[in-house]
């Protein structure tokens, strides 16, 4: 079974950030390694609300997942808890932007000309 009979697109151009992009390109750089990132459709409400955290996506995937590879998931989240949960998310990233913007940075003036490490 190909994944392209499946509702699977493959994409033509577009950027894949972060380790989505990042752990495949590796594998095949270092290692030779084919593979395939599967990421699931966001739903365009919830990037319009500046939602960046998409569960029930992430559902979709894994259902589709394991129907395609035979794989014994089982959902246990109901779209009342889906909801529950981007709420409380959502809630959540709200609190740490209100704490972000009300506290003053740590680094001082002087130390700006300094090479700052991560």
């Amino acid at each position: 079974m190909d994944l392209f009979e499946k509702d699977c697109k493959p994409i033509s151009k577009g950027v894949i950030i972060g380790s989505n992009g990042l752990i495949p390109s590796l594998m095949k750089a270092r290692f030779g390694v084919d593979g395939v990132v599967l990421l699931a459709e966001t739903d365009n409400s919830a990037m319009m609300n500046e939602n960046i955290t998409d569960l029930q996506a992430s559902i979709d995937l894994l259902e589709f997942i394991a129907k395609f590879y035979k794989i014994p998931i089982q959902n246990s989240f109901s779209q009342q808890k889906v909801d529950e949960i981007t709420k409380d998310i959502d809630s959540k990233r709200k609190e740490l932007e209100q704490e972000f913007e009300t506290t003053p940075p740590s680094v001082e003036l002087a130390d700006l000309n300094k090479s700052l490490y991560i």
